[in-house]
């Protein structure tokens, strides 16, 4: 019997990214963007800043290709896992090339700490991620750091070994933080976010199947205005996953993602959609996982990351 991720953190946005596209959406306007001699001068004079940012809209990684997760069968013990992983993402974006005429990448190194405390049906989630960022190219002036926190409790209305299928509802509340170094003429800034989701899966002879969805605004509490003019950028994300055994312990999975943000500019694009392919080992005490995931469809992003995570249970 294969065990798909009942539980994994959908949609978790990339602050810094909307945070940049900010600030040169905003020198756009000002300049009028038709004018592209107006705009490659404006990125001649400060393309680490003007580059990246105009490249970096909204929505970036939210989505965690990754995320912290525990096991079907596990629900109903009493259990604790805990989860170290490490990822890479790399981001290029067409914004930067339609609006300014510069290419530059973004590539992100990320380290995730997860606990997951099991009770009959409830769980509750912790997960630390800290990142570091570094621009290439154009974007070679924007480097920094960004720790953050989300906790997760989540409740299984409906299980499958005493109902038909897996429902769950969770809440989710974090904070993050991010720093820049160099002073690159960047204020620091700390978000939080609060949502809701829900999710549902079965087990069939084949594999397993899981939908679910997740809303979760993120506010900038230093007040300071978000691409939609506001504080507050409100985002959505869902999620179909197929997750099947291989044998011998081995097993892997397959997911689309759909993620959208609300009342941007129309510079950017609002939806963009995913694809993420795992393979992994467990056993009963400990499991290792890689996984790959690509942009699938953007007018704005291209990018793609990989992922290698450890998990222990006692």
């Amino acid at each position: 019997q294969t065990r798909y991720p009942k539980y994994q953190i959908m949609y978790c946005p990339d602050t810094l990214l909307g945070q940049l596209a900010l600030m040169v959406h905003g020198s756009l306007k000002a300049l009028d963007s038709a004018q592209e001699g107006r705009l490659l001068l404006l990125a001649i004079i400060n393309p680490g800043l003007a580059s990246a940012a105009s490249a970096a809209a909204s929505s970036a990684w939210m989505d965690r290709f990754f995320g912290s997760f525990y096991e079907a069968g596990d629900a109903g013990d009493t259990s604790v896992f805990l989860s170290l992983s490490g990822s890479y993402l790399e981001q290029e974006s067409n914004v930067a090339v339609r609006l300014l005429g510069a290419e530059g990448t973004l590539r992100t190194w990320r380290t995730d700490l997860s606990a997951h405390f099991v009770q009959d049906r409830w769980v509750v989630s912790v997960n630390v991620p800290y990142k570091i960022w570094k621009g290439y190219g154009a974007y070679e002036q924007i480097e920094g750091e960004s720790l953050a926190m989300q906790v997760v409790p989540q409740y299984f209305v409906l299980q499958q070994d005493s109902e038909m299928v897996d429902f769950s509802v969770f809440a989710i509340g974090g904070v993050e933080h991010n720093w820049f170094d160099d002073d690159p003429g960047i204020d620091d800034a700390t978000y939080v976010s609060w949502g809701a989701g829900a999710q549902i899966g079965k087990t069939f002879g084949f594999g397993d199947l899981s939908l679910g969805y997740t809303y979760q605004p993120w506010i900038n509490i230093d007040g300071d205005e978000e691409l939609n003019g506001t504080d507050t950028l409100d985002y959505h994300s869902a999620a179909l996953t197929y997750a099947f055994g291989l044998g011998e312990g081995f097993q892997g999975s397959l997911k689309a993602i759909w993620k959208h943000t609300e009342d941007l500019p129309d510079d950017y694009d609002s939806d963009e959609y995913l694809g993420r392919v795992a393979l992994g080992y467990a056993t009963e005490c400990w499991s290792v996982q890689g996984a790959y995931g690509q942009t699938l469809a953007s007018d704005d992003f291209d990018e793609w990351s990989a992922e290698l995570s450890v998990s222990f249970r006692w």
